[in-house]
């Protein structure tokens, strides 16, 4: 079984991947819809297979993400899914909640690095 997995992970990491980032701005009952960093929308699909995990932000090594569910996913959250070429719906989708982005209510953080003295 073992054995098994390790090849299977093998083949799936030979196979051609691309990657999609954006902000969720909306929900149909299969897919995802985003807005890239460029502004483009896009529909993301994900199944039954898709593995979802969370990632603090901030954060760019997986072995500190956890796991959670498409369910967990709401509108304004980051997500970055990846897809394999052949298959139609995402493999993996990486969310970091909105939640953890925004700043607290009532706190204004967009002048911080000035009171910090690091502005250039």
């Amino acid at each position: 079984m073992v054995l098994g997995v390790a090849v299977f992970a093998a083949a799936l990491a030979a196979q051609t991947q691309q990657t999609t980032a954006g902000t969720v701005t909306g929900f149909t009952s299969l897919a995802i819809g985003i807005k890239t960093g460029d502004g483009a929308a896009a529909m993301l699909k994900f199944g039954p297979e898709t593995q979802v995990m969370t990632l603090p932000p901030g954060e760019r090594d997986l072995t500190k993400a956890t796991p959670a569910a498409v369910t967990d996913i709401v509108l304004g959250d980051r997500i970055m899914t990846t897809f394999v070429a052949g298959l139609t719906p995402a493999r993996w989708i990486v969310l970091i909640t909105g939640r953890d982005i925004l700043p607290e209510p009532g706190r204004d953080d967009r002048d911080e690095p000035w009171r910090r003295g690091e502005h250039g």
